[in-house]
């Protein structure tokens, strides 16, 4: 792994990054920046800031841009004096080096054009290679006086996984489209659920099945995923299973009672009469299951 990882930092932007334990860091056109893999992404943090400036904004508008154009962008955030991003790499990817430097060459030049310069993350002064610090969010650079008043997550040469980026864009996601898209992502989860419970696999399964699928496409319809697509993919995906488990059952009693004359949507509309001779702590039961499943799984993601 080590070696691999060697062979990246000497590909990646001409071969300015260098290997340090679980990170690379270098300077590239003037700029200090980091970069730390984990969880099938590269997050890279750049020391940047306009002088005198009182945000960065400029960066963040640059930045949104940027993503709609390179696909592999999943998420951004600008500080006053830093600008991090991550770029997702695929399983099959077998030139990851080129996929990093497409999504971090242009941010780079447009840094240089327009004169920003490195600095401490808190403060904006100048910073060295030496000035690297790993905190809550992963790693940045702090000058000596700020990094003496805050204490370290972690040694430099740590092992531990960055966590500040999971599926949380800084971007604004569109909701409606997002809606539609994690609508019919959840149908997979849900068409599963009832194969499930037809063939008496644990149906609650299909539960984190239709999270992940919704997630999926709430993101690619919506562009990306924040707080607001968080709140919709989960209301729809807690719909889907309720629907889902609602209809599952009202098939299992449809064919035991279709030959009294009872319809498929007789039951449907009626299950709850029909739950209470059948027992209705399994209905709910196989429901309950679901949705913990369903939250086990986001949470998980999230975490991640």
């Amino acid at each position: 792994m080590k070696l691999l990882q060697q062979e990246l930092s000497s590909k990646i932007l001409a071969g300015s990054l260098q290997l340090y334990g679980d990170h690379m860091a270098g300077e590239y056109q003037g700029f200090y920046l980091m970069m730390e893999p984990g969880n099938g992404q590269y997050i890279i943090t750049v020391a940047a800031h306009l002088p005198e400036a009182e945000n960065n904004d400029s960066v963040k508008e640059f930045l949104r841009d940027l993503q709609r154009e390179k696909e592999q962008i999943t998420g951004y955030q600008t500080e006053k004096y830093m600008v991090k991003l991550s770029v997702q790499i695929e399983k099959k990817e077998k030139d990851i080096p080129a996929v990093v430097n497409s999504a971090v060459e242009p941010l780079m030049a447009y840094l240089s054009v327009n004169h920003y310069i490195s600095g401490c993350r808190s403060c904006g002064k100048p910073v060295t290679l030496a000035n690297r610090h790993k905190v809550s969010d992963g790693y940045c650079f702090l000058c000596s006086e700020c990094a003496s008043a805050r204490v370290p997550e972690a040694d430099l040469q740590g092992s531990g996984q960055n966590t500040f980026f999971t599926e949380i864009s800084q971007e604004k996601s569109s909701a409606a489209p997002g809606f539609v898209g994690a609508l019919f992502g959840s149908l997979v989860g849900g068409v599963l659920w009832a194969l499930f419970f037809k063939l008496g696999i644990i149906a609650g399964l299909a539960g984190a099945v239709a999270a992940i699928c919704a997630a999926w496409g709430y993101k690619k319809l919506g562009k990306c995923m924040d707080r607001k697509g968080m709140v919709i993919t989960l209301l729809v995906t807690a719909f889907t299973i309720y629907l889902a488990n609602r209809i599952a059952w009202s098939w299992e009693i449809y064919e035991l009672m279709q030959e009294n004359g009872f319809g498929f949507m007789d039951i449907f509309a009626e299950l709850d009469d029909f739950l209470a001779f059948s027992g209705s702590w399994q209905y709910y039961r196989t429901l309950l299951v679901g949705y913990v499943l369903t939250v086990l799984c986001m949470f998980r993601t999230k975490r991640r």
